[in-house]
């Protein structure tokens, strides 16, 4: 499927889950240059991140600079996780190249995501994310 797609596309954005030891999530790892790792401000989602994090800095040299080079988005999913998020991002900036929070926003819960509807500090969180991911490319 990659090599079909890359004829076409120039860049290919591919939502994969996290299951490292999938054979598919591997091959993926294998063709990435980027590696985006989105989390809730949760001390269970940052522990799955960050053990994620771990198994491919321990993989191979390719994966390892991935996991050093990716972009951590901390998502505040309640109206109270602020500090926590910040928190969860501290940490993950010494394993990451970035970690950008974004903060809690009612529009982004449940139904369709549309930017516009977005509050402003929302919108400038998510192109300070795209910034980071891109500044990787």
């Amino acid at each position: 499927m990659h090599d079909v797609a890359s004829k076409y596309f120039r860049m290919l954005l591919i939502d994969s889950g996290n299951d490292e030891a999938a054979e598919h999530w591997l091959r993926m790892i294998d063709h990435a240059h980027q590696l985006v790792v989105p989390l809730r401000a949760e001390d269970e989602h940052a522990e799955a991140a960050a053990l994620l994090l771990e198994e491919l800095a321990a993989r191979d040299e390719h994966s390892a600079r991935l996991a050093s080079g990716a972009v951590a988005i901390v998502s505040e999913a309640r109206t109270d996780a602020s500090a926590k998020a910040q928190t969860i991002a501290s940490g993950f900036r010494t394993m990451v190249r970035s970690a950008v929070v974004i903060p809690y926003d009612p529009a982004m819960v449940g139904g369709v995501l549309r930017f516009d509807a977005l509050k402003g500090a929302t919108q400038r969180a998510w192109l300070r994310a795209a910034a980071e991911v891109a500044r990787g490319l």
